[in-house]
């Protein structure tokens, strides 16, 4: 084994730190992807909860002004 600048065991080094640098940012982005969606799926479920609220008490007030 040669343990040589130029060549060999340190290209494998540099090689293999790369690698695992890329597999790092790879693995952050796919979390980070997950997480933002995730946000878009609670923001519809609160727009969808607030769309059967506003529904409601247009009912409400659509009744109320039948009655008056």
């Amino acid at each position: 084994m040669s343990y040589t600048v130029s060549g060999g065991r340190v290209n494998e080094i540099i090689a293999a730190i790369l690698g695992a640098s890329i597999s790092v940012v790879a693995m952050l982005a796919m979390g980070a992807g997950k997480k933002r969606e995730s946000f878009t799926v609670e923001i519809f479920k609160r727009l969808n909860s607030l769309d059967t609220k506003v529904a409601r008490l247009e009912e409400r007030a659509n009744i109320k002004e039948l009655e008056d």
